[in-house]
C-alpha cells in the first residue's frame, strides 16, 4: 500500500466540505480538488436554534476523482487522512 501523508487543505469555514486536499503519496505531490460528505448533523430545536453535531469526514464524493481516477482505488485510505488532519464537519453552508 502506498505512504500518504497530509501537506494542507484549503477548505474552511464556511465551506470546510470543499477545497483542495494537498498530500504525498509514496513521496509525489499531489492536489486533489475534494468535495466530503459530513458525518455531522445539522437540526433545529423548537426555538429555530442551530444544532450542530460533529462528526468525521463520511465520504469523499466521487466526483473529486475525476482528475485522478487512479487515486480512486485509495478512497479509503484518503479519507482516513482526511479525518485525521481536517475538522469534522457539517460546516454549515448546507443548510
Amino acid at each position: 500500500m502506498p505512504k500518504f501523508e497530509f501537506v494542507r487543505y484549503t477548505g474552511s469555514y464556511p465551506v470546510l466540505c470543499h477545497g483542495d486536499l494537498m498530500f504525498t503519496m509514496d513521496d509525489k505531490f499531489i492536489t486533489l480538488n475534494v468535495s466530503l460528505e459530513p458525518g455531522g448533523t445539522i437540526t433545529f430545536d423548537d426555538n429555530g436554534l442551530e444544532q450542530i453535531t460533529v462528526a468525521p469526514w463520511k465520504d469523499i464524493f466521487d466526483w473529486s476523482f475525476i482528475d485522478h481516477p487512479e487515486l480512486k482505488k485509495w478512497k479509503p485510505e484518503i479519507l482516513k487522512m482526511i479525518n485525521g488532519n481536517v475538522p469534522y464537519g457539517p460546516c454549515g453552508v448546507c443548510i
